[in-house]
C-alpha cells in the first residue's frame, strides 16, 4: 500500500506567487468592542500563563516534502501569538513562536514534545495554557487523525494525535487553571472529536479548530493568512472582556493591560460566523464536479465547571478603473457579448441578499480592509470560472465572458462594499483566478493570456517573463496561489 493511500492529507501544490500581488506586513489593527458582560468568561492570571506556537513551514522526508507549506502558516502563528499579547492575555515574555526552518529542530515530533511540555510545566495553577499548531492535518482512515510535524514520514510515530497531545499534558503535570488548543490544519475538527473520546488528565480544556473532521482549512494568497487564523485574531481583537475600571478598556501603543478574563465563546461565534461567509464564497470545479470550500470551525470545551497585526496591502498606488468604465472598453467586439449560465447568475444572486455572506463581512466593516476585499473578489471570480466551465465549457475561454463575470462579481461585491474603487491590481487578480481554474483543468485560453498583456500595457504594469514569446500565450498569466489546504 502507497503511503498516499493510507494517510489523507489534503493536495496542495506549491504555486509561483503572481507578480502584482499585494505586498504583506504586519499591522495592528485597534477596533476593540468592550464585553462588558459576557455570556461566558474564562479566568486566569496572566502573569502565570504561557503560550505556545508552531508554524511547520517545512518537511524533512523526502516523501513529504513536496507539500511543504509556505509563509502563511507562519504569519499564522505569528499573528494568534501577538494577538494574546496586545489584547492583554499574557506577557510577551511568555508567548513562543517555532518555525520549521529554524535549525532548532523545535518543530520535529520530539522537538513540538519537548517545547510543549517545558511551557505546559512553565504555567502557573491560576494560568492559561495555550498551545497553537498550524501546518498540516493528516487523517488515516475514517478514525484517526493528528497534525503533521515538521518530520513526518507516513509512519505511525511520526504525527501527533488526541491521545499524544493528552499523554504530554500528563507528562508535564499541567496544573494550568485552564488549558486552550487552537488547532489551524485540515482536519482539526477530527483531532477535536477525539479528544472528547479521551481520558483526558485535564478538568478544563478548550479546543477551538479551524474546521470539521472531513472538511480543509485554507490559506489565502491574498489575505496572507489561513481564513481561520485571520478572523481568530480579527475576533479577539474586538471582543475584549472588560476588567476593573473603564481606563483599563483603552488600547496603549497596541497592547491592552492584562486582562483576567477571556470570552471565549464570544470570541469563537464572531471567528465561526466570518470564516464560514469568507470561505463560502468559494466554489471549485475539480474532476468534472463543483464543491464547495465552506470551512466550519468548530469549539469543543472539556469542562467539569462553567467555566492586528494582520496582513495589509502596501502597494503603490494604482490606476482607477472609475465606476467600470476601463473595463466596457475591452469588450471584444468582433465577439458576441456571452451571458453568463443562469446557474452562475443564480448564484451570483444569491449573495446580492442581505442576510448573505458578504452582508455579514460588510456589517463588521470587514470588506473595508483591502486584504478582505481583494480575497472576496477574486474567490468569487475562481467560483464563477468554475460554474462557467462545469455549465459552459464552450465560452468560458472567451474574453468577453471573462468581462461578464468580473462585471458581475463587482456589481455584487459593489452593492455591499459601498463604491470601493476597484484597480488595476483588482482586474489582473481576477483575471489570474478566472484562468486558474482553466489551467487546472488543461483548457486553453490564449485569448486571456493576450487580454493580460494588453490591460499590464495600458497601464504601466509589468509583466511576467514570458521567455521571449512573441505571441501572446496561456504563460502570459502568471501562476496564482489560489486557496491552499493545510
Amino acid at each position: 500500500m502507497q503511503p498516499s493511500q493510507l494517510f489523507q492529507i489534503d493536495g496542495y501544490k506549491d504555486f509561483v506567487l503572481i507578480s502584482t500581488r499585494p505586498k504583506c506586513s504586519p499591522s495592528t489593527y485597534l477596533d476593540f468592542e468592550v464585553i462588558e458582560n459576557p455570556a461566558e468568561r474564562v479566568e486566569y492570571d496572566p502573569a502565570q500563563s504561557h503560550l505556545v506556537a508552531f508554524a511547520i513551514n517545512y518537511q524533512s522526508d523526502e516523501k513529504f516534502k513536496a507539500k511543504t507549506l509556505g509563509q502563511s502558516v507562519v504569519n499564522d502563528a505569528r499573528i494568534v501569538s501577538r494577538t494574546f499579547v496586545q489584547v492583554g492575555v499574557l506577557p510577551q515574555s511568555n508567548a513562543i513562536v517555532h518555525e520549521a526552518k529554524d535549525p532548532s529542530n523545535n518543530c520535529t515530533f520530539e522537538g513540538i514534545k519537548r517545547c510543549f511540555i517545558r511551557t505546559a510545566e512553565s504555567v502557573g495553577r491560576d494560568g492559561l495554557f495555550v498551545f497553537h499548531f498550524s501546518g498540516h492535518g493528516i487523517r488515516v482512515g475514517n478514525d484517526q487523525w493528528g497534525l503533521a510535524p515538521s518530520d513526518f514520514d507516513y509512519t505511525d510515530r511520526a504525527y501527533i494525535t488526541a491521545s499524544v497531545l493528552n499523554n504530554w499534558l500528563t507528562e508535564a503535570s499541567c496544573e494550568a487553571k485552564h488549558v486552550l488548543f487552537t488547532l489551524d490544519c485540515c482536519y482539526a475538527g477530527g483531532i477535536a472529536d477525539a479528544l472528547t473520546t479521551t481520558d483526558i488528565s485535564h478538568w478544563s480544556l478548550f479546543i477551538v479548530s479551524s474546521c470539521t473532521a472531513n472538511e480543509s482549512s485554507y490559506a489565502v494568497n491574498t489575505l496572507g493568512h489561513s481564513v481561520f487564523s485571520y478572523f481568530l485574531a480579527y475576533a479577539m481583537r474586538k471582543c475584549i472582556v472588560k476588567s476593573g475600571d473603564a481606563g483599563e478598556t483603552e488600547p496603549d501603543g497596541g497592547h491592552r493591560p492584562p486582562s483576567s478574563a477571556i470570552a471565549l465563546q464570544t470570541i469563537f461565534t464572531e471567528c465561526h460566523l466570518c470564516s464560514e461567509a469568507l470561505s463560502s464564497l468559494l466554489v471549485k470545479y475539480t474532476n468534472g464536479s463543483l464543491h464547495s470550500a465552506v470551512t466550519h470551525p468548530n469549539i469543543q470545551i472539556l469542562s467539569s465547571s462553567t467555566a492586528k497585526s494582520s496582513a495589509v496591502e502596501e502597494t503603490d498606488s494604482q490606476p482607477q478603473l472609475g465606476r467600470f468604465t476601463y473595463v466596457h472598453g475591452l469588450y471584444d467586439q468582433q465577439k458576441p457579448i456571452q451571458p453568463l449560465h443562469r446557474d452562475t447568475e443564480n448564484w451570483l444572486s444569491s449573495h446580492r441578499h442581505p442576510a448573505g455572506p458578504l452582508s455579514k463581512l460588510q456589517s463588521r466593516n470587514l470588506l473595508q480592509r483591502p486584504e478582505v476585499f481583494c480575497t472576496a473578489l477574486c474567490s468569487m471570480m475562481y467560483s464563477v470560472g468554475s460554474f462557467q466551465l462545469y455549465y459552459d465549457p464552450a465560452t468560458v475561454a472567451c474574453v468577453n465572458t471573462f468581462i461578464m463575470a468580473y462585471m458581475n462579481v463587482a456589481s455584487v461585491i459593489d452593492l455591499h462594499s459601498g463604491g470601493t474603487d476597484f484597480s488595476v491590481l483588482h482586474l489582473t487578480l481576477a483575471l489570474g483566478y478566472y484562468t486558474e481554474v482553466l489551467k487546472k483543468n488543461n483548457i486553453l485560453f490564449d485569448p486571456l493570456g493576450a487580454l493580460y498583456v494588453r490591460i499590464c500595457r495600458e497601464n504601466n504594469q509589468p509583466e511576467e517573463d514570458t521567455d521571449g514569446a512573441a505571441e501572446s500565450t496561456v504563460s502570459d498569466i502568471p501562476p496564482i496561489t489560489e486557496w491552499e489546504p493545510l
